[in-house]
């Protein structure tokens, strides 16, 4: 993504690494981090979470994402577009490793409570959302793998318990949600 042709500010950008791109009710959505010179001068550099929207006449908006961390995906599920990854704001509201954009309004989850959690993947199976990635949140009984049931986290059948573990990609197949 080009800044000049875009007109997209990122603060005195070194690099930036786009981690997702999806087609969203006729805009392109990219998502990803930039490296950043902290303003003033600083010495060093920073992470920030990126988040752009570009519309088919070129005109990109950055969507605020706030914690130094990064937007690993999204998806399209049930014409709501999820974003996710390591992050607790989006767009101004709170949202500790998720979002939900319908189109107009965006939209958080209950949060979890665990340090540095990651989402690294989506999938809607059986009229519920789940979440896999770097989560243990005892409290909830996340262990890196979970559900939404449309009110709250769950444990899914004791999650992948190992503190060292994650879970990655996921995919429905032969009427089976596949866990990586």
């Amino acid at each position: 993504v080009s800044q000049s042709r875009y007109g997209v500010s990122f603060c005195d950008t070194i690099y930036g690494d786009i981690r997702c791109m999806v087609r969203y009710q006729g805009d392109l959505w990219v998502g990803g981090y930039s490296g950043v010179l902290p303003i003033g001068g600083g010495v060093g550099s920073a992470y920030a979470a990126q988040l752009i929207r570009i519309s088919p006449n070129g005109i990109a908006t950055l969507i605020p994402v706030e914690q130094s961390g990064t937007v690993f995906g999204m998806k399209v599920l049930n014409g709501d577009l999820y974003v996710y990854g390591d992050f607790d704001t989006i767009a101004g509201i709170r949202a500790t490793c998720i979002a939900k954009y319908d189109g107009t309004t965006w939209s958080n989850f209950p949060i979890m409570y665990y340090t540095n959690p990651v989402i690294f993947d989506v999938e809607w199976f059986q009229g519920e959302l789940y979440i896999s990635g770097r989560l243990d949140d005892p409290g909830l009984g996340l262990r890196n793998f979970g559900k939404f049931n449309g009110t709250s986290w769950q444990d899914v059948g004791g999650g992948f318990p190992n503190p060292a573990s994650q879970t990655g990609p996921m995919v429905v197949y032969n009427n089976n949600l596949v866990v990586s």
